[in-house]
């Protein structure tokens, strides 16, 4: 119904009540975790403020002593796929770039079990500093964006972002830069 607002609130009970623990066993916790997740992508690609809710609830600890985060959690251990989802939020929105480091390490620790264009050009800029790989991933991205449901509406700004964060990593590392 395209009613996101709504679609929010729902949500958010849901996830309430999947996190309150009714269920009799982790494993069913996990599974419905990882339900959530994948309805989630509907409302956080929709929704106007839905990237920084993305990056909220699987980057963002809550309390500092909180050492898991039980939806990253299961991203890595039933949904790695979902890390494409997460890249792009954290690269289209420059204000969240302050989880990169932590995005590079999940990647990093997932790059076994999960690899795609998206998450191999940060793994190539920020794991590597390989500039030349991280160009021919972000050409590689095109044909993701072209073909992802809940992407194909971010391409240019991904693009655009990408670039940016290879033009800030480049100066990051180099002392002098040449403009040819």
């Amino acid at each position: 119904m395209q009613q996101w607002e709504q679609a929010l609130e729902d949500f958010n009970r849901l996830k309430e009540y999947i996190d309150s623990a009714p269920f009799t066993n982790q494993l069913q916790s996990l599974q419905q975790r990882t339900w959530l997740i994948h309805w989630s992508l509907f409302i956080y690609f929709n929704h106007p403020d839905g990237r920084d809710m993305l990056i909220d609830m699987f980057l963002s600890r809550q309390h500092p002593y909180q050492k898991q985060q039980p939806y990253l959690n299961a991203v890595q251990t039933m949904c790695p796929h979902i890390l494409r989802y997460l890249t792009t939020a954290v690269i289209t929105n420059r204000r969240r770039r302050e989880y990169m480091k932590e995005l590079i390490k999940v990647i990093q620790l997932e790059s076994y079990t999960y690899r795609d264009p998206i998450t191999e050009f940060v793994e190539c800029l920020c794991v590597n500093f390989d500039f030349d790989g991280a160009q021919k991933k972000l050409k590689e991205c095109s044909e993701v964006f072209n073909n992802d449901f809940f992407l194909v509406a971010l391409q240019e700004s991904f693009i655009e972002n990408a670039r940016l964060f290879v033009f800030e990593i480049f100066c990051q590392i180099h002392e002098c830069i040449s403009i040819k």
